[in-house]
This record gives structure tokens, C-alpha cells and sequence, in this order.
């Protein structure tokens, strides 16, 4: 098996702008804003209130790296991925092989048919979690009480427009009926109005 490791230095802009900063991955926007000096510590009293914007921006991540001959001798070449903070589209050399919306998953791309011997350019576009629209996405989890539940997948990226599916096995026996009058569906909403 060969293995190209991606991770280290890549270059972060801001969607549609020029300016490009070195970032490095795994990593995040605000350190990597904050190491190149373009924003002020978010942790430090109420800075955090200053760099709201970037949570509502479009920011790209972009590398070139090399391929050797080999590696496309190869059936399959899976491109993976850990941590893609939710709402992403991933090019190589220009084309588009992967959407991704959930960061809490491994996702992995067969990439081959992108690739090319020499030097690729990979792009990571992340879009806000949140969408610019009147009915934005909403984050929820699955409860199902007294039932010791294991669910394939308990924390949700729910938006409109879009099913979602989720197996479900209790550990006790349980109708149907008696499954949807114990399931619970909560969100971070819940979470804050049950606090204030």
C-alpha cells in the first residue's frame, strides 16, 4: 500500500478573495487567522464577539503535492478525510469529487480518475454551517430512554429538503409503536431554552 500523507502546510483564503496565508492541517481557520495576525486572540475576553464573520464566510484550503507513477497503477486511490468541519466541496486539479456534511465521520473518496503523475492541486471549500436562508440547518441527537439504544448515527446535520436516515437497535424488545412514543429528538435549541 502507498500512503501520501497531506496533512502539514497548505494555504487558507478567504472565498473570492486573493489574499492567501499559510495555514496548516489538521488545524482551523481562527488559529490559522490568528498565527498570520489577521485577527485578535477569540479566546481572550470578547474578542470572540469580533470574529463572528468568519463563521459566516467561505474560506478555501489549498495544496499542490506530488503523485508518483505508481500510486495510479493502483485500481483504487482513496482520498480520506477526518474533521471536514461540516459543509464542504473538495476539487482536485479543478474537478469536483466530494461534498461532505458532517464532521463527526471519516469520509473516504475513490480519487483516482482526478489524479495525474507529478504535481495536483487539492481545494477544500467549507461553507458556513449555517445557511444564508430563512429555514437554516438544524444540529439534533437522538434520545431514546430507558431502551440503552445504539443508534448509527446520534448527531444530526437535519436541513431542509434533505432525509435523513438513522438505524436504530434497542436493547430490549420494543413495537414500534412503543419505539416512537420513547424516541426523542433534541437540539441545541432545546439545550438553550431549557437553560434560560
Amino acid at each position: 500500500m502507498i500512503r501520501l500523507d497531506l496533512a502539514g502546510e497548505w494555504t487558507l483564503s478567504q472565498a473570492g478573495k486573493r489574499d492567501r496565508i499559510k495555514a496548516t492541517v489538521p488545524g482551523c481557520v481562527h488559529a490559522d487567522l490568528l498565527a498570520a495576525g489577521k485577527i485578535e486572540d477569540p479566546f481572550y475576553r470578547d474578542n470572540e464577539l469580533s470574529v463572528q464573520w468568519i463563521g459566516q464566510t467561505d474560506w478555501v484550503y489549498s495544496r499542490s503535492f506530488t503523485v508518483p507513477a505508481d500510486l495510479l497503477k493502483c485500481d483504487r486511490v482513496l482520498l480520506r478525510c477526518d474533521g471536514l468541519d461540516t459543509l464542504a466541496a473538495i476539487t482536485l486539479n479543478g474537478k469536483a469529487v466530494a461534498h461532505t456534511d458532517n464532521m463527526f465521520r471519516t469520509w473516504e473518496f475513490d480519487v483516482r480518475g482526478a489524479l495525474k503523475p507529478g504535481t495536483n492541486r487539492i481545494e477544500i471549500r467549507f461553507s458556513p454551517p449555517i445557511p444564508k436562508s430563512k429555514a437554516p440547518a438544524l444540529w439534533a441527537w437522538l434520545e431514546l430512554p430507558d431502551a440503552d439504544a445504539r443508534l448509527s448515527d446520534d448527531f444530526l446535520h437535519i436541513r431542509p429538503g434533505h432525509a435523513v436516515d438513522v438505524l436504530a437497535k434497542p436493547a430490549i424488545p420494543m413495537t414500534l409503536s412503543q419505539f416512537q412514543k420513547n424516541l426523542r429528538i433534541r437540539s441545541l435549541i432545546d439545550t438553550y431554552q431549557q437553560k434560560g
